[in-house]
Parts: C-alpha cells; structure tokens; sequence
C-alpha cells in the first residue's frame, strides 16, 4: 500500500470522495462525500443488518442509526485510506457498530429525532432486499451487494449520459448488449429497427460498453486512495460478481 504522502503522485485520486472524509480538509466537505456514499451503499449496509437476523423495521433503525455516527464524525478518527478500501472500511466500521452501539441506534426509531436519510422512501422506490444464497457468508454477501451496487451506479450514469446527447432512445434498444453475449448476426434485426447497418450497431455497442466500464470505474474511484486501489477494486468486483 502507498503511504499518504505518495498520493500526491496521482492528482486525480486527491478530490475522491473516500479521501476526502479520510483527509478531514473541511467538515461540510466531509459531510457531502459521506452522504453521497451513504446513499450509494446503503442497500449492502441494510442487507448486512437483515444477515445478522434483524427484520426489516429493525434494520431500516440501525443502518439509519449508523449513517448518523457516520456523519457525525464519530468513527473517522485516524482514518487513513491508504491503509485499506473505503468497501472494506465501511463493512469493518458497520460491524463494530452493531456490536457496540445497538442501544443507541435502536433509540432511534422513526418519529423520533430527524433521519438523516430517508430510507424508508429509498425502500418504497426499489425492489432492494432479495435474501442472498443463506450459505453465502455475511462478508462475501455484502461483497456481492456492493459490486451490483456498482454497476446499477455506473448504468445510471451511462443513461444519465445518453440523454443528455439527446440519444436516450438510443441507450434502451442498445442496453441489452450490455449484458449479453450476442452472436453472429445478432445485430442485424436492430439494424433494420434504426435504419443502419449490422456493423454500425456492432460499433455502437462497442462503445457502450466502454462506455459502461469506464462509468463504473469512475465509482469505485470515488471509494479507493490510489491507482493501485483502483485496479485490484476492479479486479475484487469482477470477483464479487461472480460468487
């Protein structure tokens, strides 16, 4: 691992969102790139909590409970992202949490106090909580939530993109080549649909794609301290996805 000072030798890794709350350079700062990560991971924090065997009421309480440490401040003394993955950090950081502080996050139950997150509507907007393969361990499961994460935030991007080029009609004819393999041919009846060629959709897709993988990068680039970081977190949610 690169030790802090080293990160000045990659420019782009000094405005992230990890080394920012890691950095502590100014506390409205901190507050915006943890509510941001907050928002992003919070649906592999809420299924962590249900593994632990608490329902979906109790669950909702303590991830909302500890999304309010976070942003207080409370578990970032000596915080240092050279020294491990944001993923990494958070799950350790969560864990601890439900260990120690139970009693205060269950103290927070809705009505009582302001959320800092309204999980509740996040929830009612999203089909969120499948239960994973029980013999899947809590570690590995939560791994896999994050990765999906991680694509849904990078697809989001992506669209996000495409409509504003004006080309929205565009990404939903070529999204299901994100995510499958398509044979010879196969591009053929889109090309009629559009008025091209079978090659022309070939590339379109093609550049979708990388597309695609550089948006997801740029998400877990938000989350690591490196360059270094970046490519075995890359490598990680490949292997996340595939558990």
């Amino acid at each position: 691992m690169e030790p802090p000072s080293s990160r000045r030798s990659h420019p782009a890794f000094l405005t992230t969102r990890w080394t920012i709350i890691a950095d502590n350079t100014s506390h409205g700062a901190r507050g915006q790139a943890l509510e941001w990560l907050c928002k992003v991971y919070w649906r592999p924090l809420y299924g962590h909590v249900r593994r632990k065997g608490h329902g979906h009421e109790e669950a909702l309480d303590l991830t909302q409970g500890f999304f309010a440490a976070l942003l207080s401040g409370e578990p970032l003394a000596g915080l240092d992202p050279s020294r491990g993955k944001f993923r990494a950090w958070l799950l350790g950081t969560l864990n601890h949490f439900l260990l120690n502080e139970y009693d205060r996050a269950t103290a927070l139950k809705r009505g009582g106090g302001k959320p800092v997150l309204a999980l509740e509507q996040l929830a009612a907007a999203d089909n969120f909580w499948e239960p994973e393969d029980p013999a899947l361990p809590p570690d590995r499961a939560f791994d896999r939530r994050w990765a999906l994460t991680v694509m849904e935030q990078g697809l989001t991007a992506l669209e996000t993109e495409y409509a504003k080029r004006g080309a929205q009609g565009q990404f939903e004819l070529l999204k299901p080549f994100l995510t499958s393999r398509t044979d010879a041919g196969g591009y053929e009846s889109l090309a009629e649909q559009l008025g091209t060629t079978a090659n022309s959709v070939a590339v379109a897709v093609k550049r979708l794609r990388t597309r695609f993988r550089e948006r997801v990068r740029q998400v877990v680039q938000e989350t690591v301290g490196s360059e270094e970081n970046l490519e075995e977190e890359m490598a990680y949610l490949l292997a996340a996805l595939r558990s």
